[in-house]
């Protein structure tokens, strides 16, 4: 973990740097322009790990042939985080959220009004990041286009796939795909990976792996989102229940449950009136039908196999794969689950 834990100390340098001029330059424009960057810079300086733009430095660092000017990549690295405050804020507003990253959400603390001004402000911050950057860049413009191709899905991918979250799509995998697998690992290694002037073919070998690690990735977050602790997840426990959310867990659930069961889990599940009561029987039923330990073993075989594909790679060792190799590890811990009767169930971390 010190890999990231470091990251963050320098990306959180960098970024309440940027925020103190953008600060001054609002005050100029009026004396309550800079109250704008104030509750922005409290929002992004909450807990996180800074994932995304982490995943873009990493593999920026791990294959760089060229020098290309610091100043520039950090400026990328940032406007993928402000692109993420964007969809986090609004994301709390649609979902109606009361928590995030463990504090009251914008809309909860400023009103609705302000919170969807603060994620459109994010994300014009975020392209004046972006343009600046490509501005300086002297990269061929076969690499300048693929990079504003792949920043511009970045964008627009994750607002299909949270568009068919809302419609409660029951394509769950596709949803996955959009709002995480690409958006929070493919997509911004792949600009770090066109940044470092890679081959096509490592690029899409790579691609294959964060897309499998990505979906992964999310059954466990949604996992964790109805068994973990709210102080450690930073959101409410029962958020997904109340929101009917689809996940591989909640699919799993209707599948084996009998129909008294599913009635009652119906009878809750997309209500914001579903109480600590009702989640605790969706956990109990969950370890009872034996669905927790098959998710549980799920995520265990699906990171065996991604662990698999990048011992065959070359380039083991390297800052990239230690952060891939972490995340990893991250996603088979499941002592959240230990004080529940199927404990001695449980697999073990990889």
């Amino acid at each position: 973990m010190k890999l990231l834990e470091d990251f963050d100390t320098l990306f959180l340098k960098k970024l309440n740097i940027y925020l103190l001029k953008k600060k001054e330059a609002y005050s100029l424009v009026h004396s309550d322009g800079s109250k704008l960057i104030d509750i922005l810079s409290e929002f992004m300086n909450r807990k996180s790990k800074h994932i995304r733009p982490a995943i873009f430095y990493f593999a920026y660092q791990n294959w760089k042939s060229t020098k290309v000017e610091d100043s520039e990549i950090w400026k990328v690295a940032l406007s993928i985080e402000f692109v993420h405050a964007l969809a986090l804020i609004h994301d709390d507003i649609i979902d109606k959220s009361s928590l995030r990253r463990g504090k009251a959400t914008i809309h909860e603390l400023y009103r609705t009004e302000t919170a969807i001004l603060l994620g459109d402000l994010a994300l014009t911050i975020a392209d004046e990041l972006y343009i600046d950057a490509l501005t300086h860049l002297e990269m061929p413009i076969k690499q300048k286009d693929s990079l504003n191709k792949l920043y511009n899905s970045f964008k627009q991918e994750t607002l299909i796939g949270e568009y068919l979250d809302v419609q409660k799509n029951d394509d769950i995998f596709t949803v996955m795909k959009l709002k995480t697998a690409q958006y929070t690992f493919e997509k911004p290694a792949g600009m770090g990976m066109v940044l470092a002037q890679t081959s096509q073919k490592e690029i899409d070998m790579w691609s294959r792996i964060l897309l499998d690690l990505g979906i992964t990735f999310q059954i466990y977050d949604d996992f964790v989102g109805s068994f973990g602790q709210e102080k450690s997840i930073g959101k409410p426990a029962d958020s997904d229940i109340k929101e009917g959310k689809n996940t591989v867990f909640t699919t799993l659930f209707l599948e084996r449950v009998n129909e008294s069961d599913k009635k009652q889990f119906l009878s809750f599940f997309g209500s914001q009136e579903a109480s600590k009561k009702d989640l605790e029987w969706f956990q109990t039923k969950s370890d009872e039908y034996g669905i927790t330990i098959s998710v549980c073993h799920d995520i265990q075989n699906r990171t065996k196999r991604i662990k698999t594909q990048i011992l065959d790679i070359k380039d083991v060792g390297t800052d990239f794969s230690v952060l891939i190799d972490t995340i990893l590890y991250k996603i088979t811990d499941f002592r959240f689950l230990s004080s529940r009767t199927i404990d001695n169930q449980l697999p073990s971390s990889l």
